[in-house]
């Protein structure tokens, strides 16, 4: 993960996000693709991408057992899962179809793995790193429900007026903290905050942009 401090910052977290209760309700409203691409293009909603496809068979390598799971070098990208050149080509084609669509994008946080990292680059210009979206399934239990937690509370505390709030993350983290399992790598979640719900409209996921692309 070269140049960190040039292209992000740490994310500082007020003690009112740490310390909310996750009480509100995931409501599901899924919406017909055309539709829910209507509706981020107008705003107010926050976004979660899993990163872009990775390498196949290979593994984040050289974690040490530490309180609360495993610790990763998140600075030395050759010891972790990264992306494959396909899914850089991925994310670079979200990019171009977010900019086409002129889907509006207002803050941006990313997991610290290089994979997740590298997708928000490639597919965004100004990327927050928020160490609490780190990879939870390589946690304890007791820790990987307080970051699936934590993303829950970050989702719901999100203020997206005018443009979409993103997170770039992992599988885990949002099957932990909202119910919801994002699959395939690089798959798109929609969601919405209505009053103390989260609304979850549905799913984009890599091959939708070029069916989207091609019903304009």
């Amino acid at each position: 993960m070269q140049n960190l401090p040039t292209y992000s910052k740490l994310l500082v977290i007020g003690c009112s996000l740490l310390s909310w209760p996750l009480v509100a309700e995931v409501i599901t409203d899924i919406q017909p693709l055309p539709a829910l691409v209507k509706q981020i293009q107008q705003g107010g909603h926050v976004l979660y991408f899993r990163h872009a496809p990775t390498e196949p068979k290979t593994t984040d390598q050289n974690r040490q057992v530490v309180e609360g799971g495993f610790s990763v070098n998140y600075n030395d990208c050759s010891t972790q899962r990264n992306l494959s050149a396909s899914g850089r080509e991925v994310a670079a084609d979200i990019k171009k179809q977010l900019q086409r669509l002129r889907i509006p994008i207002g803050s941006v946080a990313s997991s610290p793995y290089c994979r997740a990292f590298d997708t928000a680059k490639i597919m965004f210009q100004q990327v927050i790193i928020d160490y609490d979206l780190a990879y939870s399934l390589s946690k304890d239990s007791a820790e990987s429900k307080r970051l699936g937690d934590y993303l829950a509370a970050a989702i719901h505390s999100a203020e997206p007026l005018s443009s979409n709030s993103v997170f770039v993350g992992h599988s885990t983290n949002l099957r932990e903290g909202l119910g919801v399992w994002p699959k395939p790598e690089g798959v798109l979640v929609v969601f919405k905050k209505q009053g103390s719900d989260i609304i979850y409209k549905g799913m984009i996921v890599p091959d939708d942009w070029q069916t989207i692309a091609d019903n304009p």
